[in-house]
């Protein structure tokens, strides 16, 4: 399905913004990632990536939707790995600094613990609250049948001994009415 805008009748179209993301490097070429790196733009003639810093350029050789890949044109700027950020520049107006994406076994140690171990701590979290709002759940309804039970002992046992009282009564009262007419 293309969810493109529809054409201005002026040859105008609307596009989103790229969203850079971050960047990788793999010691020749630099990637960088993110959304929408391929609307609304030539990258041969509106693109243009330089290494913070030093304000080398990095030649585009690749666009699409998610990422960017260029390699360093100038061999000096051999060493990618101390490369702290990137420069995206697209058209005249649109100029993004990139930053290095980071690594996650130096995240454990600078910066505290990655999102899968948040997250699995949330989880363990929300099924301890639920398992406890059970127990407690349990708890009342046991002690509320228990009540319940025991009212309607309680209540029967009433009910018998005035049924009881009421025969006694209503048998004296034969009794006693028996002895005056005879």
């Amino acid at each position: 399905m293309d969810l493109s805008p529809p054409r201005d009748p002026h040859g105008y179209s609307l596009h989103p913004d790229p969203v850079l993301l971050d960047f990788t490097t793999d010691g020749r070429a630099v990637t960088i990632n993110g959304r929408d790196l391929d609307r609304g733009y030539r990258s041969q003639d509106d693109l243009i990536v330089r290494f913070r810093g030093s304000g080398g350029v990095c030649n585009v050789t690749f666009a699409d939707h998610r990422r960017i890949v260029c390699t360093p044109s100038n061999p000096s700027v051999a060493d990618l790995d101390a490369v702290p950020g990137v420069i995206v520049t697209i058209g005249d107006t649109f100029a993004y600094v990139v930053k290095r994406k980071t690594d996650d076994r130096s995240r454990g140690r600078n910066r505290g613990p990655s999102d899968n171990v948040v997250t699995g701590v949330k989880i363990v979290c929300l099924i301890a609250i639920a398992i406890a709002c059970v127990a407690v759940y349990r708890t009342k309804a046991k002690h509320r049948v228990g009540a319940t039970a025991a009212a309607a002992v309680a209540m029967s046992s009433h009910v018998q001994q005035q049924s009881q009282r009421r025969r006694r009564h209503h048998h004296r009262r034969q009794h006693e009415g028996d002895g005056r007419i005879s």
